[in-house]
């Protein structure tokens, strides 16, 4: 098995006298998703550059190789103090803001690079009351998009990673906007056992793989879970991905459906997943909208059909690549698998 975790980073400089770029995520190291995953692995990327000093900063323990983030010991989302709380993220930002504020006045950071935000706004407003210089980035899949009045644009950036909502950024210069589409890490171990156990499980199955949050709205799991059950006996489900409330019933689901032991239902770490894509015979989204859909392309990658539902993100990423339907439709569904499945067979 090969672990390419156990392989040392590169080490970011320490040398004073280059500016200080900060990456700021109040989820790294809680939770392993999305702009979370993508923070780090930005940050892996970055830590052999020579021409700033790189520093993390993240809301939980986090460290790859030779990176180690620094974690200020703020309250996260799933503390004892804050996980029962709707609002739990929110709070989760205010704890963190107020961790990092003698940092800022004791570093002074040249770029503050982050996605959350709020967290953007407050860091734009404490710049002014407390004098400081640093510019701000952020990091943009159209959840956000920075107002005029939180932008300044003699000095901050937008970072789009498709084009989608530059439309709806006409209001910033369009000097301080780049589209950058996500880059791709590939730091996955290869676990042949894994893969065996996998298809041994599956037993004569088809294997349905889907990637992302286990949940209701914005994953819109149970969806693919209806279409697979027209067919109990035809196809075995794979779900990976963050808990959520959701999740409880997303397993009564599977468990009505396909039974016990007739699906896999998981949190795997990132680097875990090649195993899971490689023994998959059709990956499938059923998310109404993505930033990017970095598990999509993880999936063509690994040499996996892909199904998935069509809007403007999707078509942009993956062009002819991958089947794209309205995955609402569970006959048009039903049928784009089945025909991918058929299309891959030997």
């Amino acid at each position: 098995m090969d672990n390419p975790s156990q392989t040392a980073s590169p080490t970011p400089s320490t040398d004073k006298n280059r500016p200080l770029v900060w990456l700021v995520c109040t989820g790294l190291g809680v939770v392993s998703r999305g702009f979370e995953q993508y923070i780090g692995s930005l940050a892996l990327h970055l830590a052999g550059v020579e021409d700033f000093r790189l520093q993390v900063l993240s809301g939980s323990p986090w460290q790859q190789g030779n990176l180690k983030a620094t974690h200020l010991g703020t309250p996260n989302r799933k503390s004892s103090m804050l996980r029962n709380r709707p609002d739990a993220f929110l709070w989760e930002q205010r704890f963190f803001l107020l961790g990092i504020l003698p940092l800022l006045v004791r570093k002074k950071p040249a770029l503050i690079y982050l996605g959350e935000y709020r967290l953007y706004c407050y860091l734009f407003k404490i710049r002014k009351l407390l004098g400081l210089s640093y510019a701000l980035c952020l990091y943009t899949g159209g959840q956000a998009i920075a107002g005029a009045s939180v932008f300044d644009p003699t000095r901050d950036y937008m970072h789009h990673v498709t084009p989608v909502y530059l439309p709806h950024s006409t209001h910033l210069p369009a000097n301080r906007q780049r589209v950058l589409p996500h880059f791709f890490t590939e730091d996955f171990i290869t676990d042949k056992e894994l893969e065996a156990t996998i298809r041994e499980k599956a037993g004569s199955r088809s294997i349905v793989l889907s990637v992302g949050l286990l949940d209701k709205k914005i994953k819109q799991m149970h969806l693919l879970i209806d279409c697979l059950g027209r067919q109990p006996n035809q196809w075995f489900p794979v779900l990976l991905g963050e808990p959520t409330a959701d999740t409880p019933a997303i397993r009564e689901m599977l468990t009505e459906y396909f039974g016990e032991n007739g699906f896999i239902m998981d949190k795997v770490p990132h680097s875990d997943l090649s195993p899971y894509y490689r023994s998959a015979d059709v990956f499938v989204s059923c998310s109404p909208r993505e930033s990017f859909g970095l598990a999509m392309v993880e999936a063509l990658y690994h040499g996996l059909p892909v199904v998935a539902h069509d809007f403007f993100e999707s078509r942009w990423v993956l062009g002819s690549k991958a089947t794209l339907v309205d995955v609402a439709k569970m006959d048009v569904l039903e049928a784009a698998i089945q025909q991918q499945v058929a299309n891959d067979s030997p």
